[in-house]
């Protein structure tokens, strides 16, 4: 998580980060900043080394995140 947040400087430069791979031998580990009602939170995942983590995070857990967030704060309304 240290990483990501010392991401957040390069911010104005390079864009927001979506999210960020370490690759193991044994397996992968993603972070992925999240930023709901104004709070910063820290999606942290693991998967097998195998795994195609690009594909995962895009077209699952991205949409996923997007989804529950969306209805956690039409929740609070």
């Amino acid at each position: 998580m240290l990483r990501a947040t010392l991401r957040e400087n390069f911010q104005p430069t390079n864009g927001r980060l979506r999210y960020s791979v370490s690759v193991y031998e044994k397996l992968v580990r993603a972070t992925l900043p999240l930023a709901i009602a104004g709070e910063k939170f820290y999606l942290l995942l693991s998967l097998d080394a195998e795994a195609d983590i690009s594909v995962i995070i895009r077209e699952k857990v991205i949409p996923m995140v997007e989804e529950k967030s969306a209805a956690a704060l039409q929740s609070e309304i």
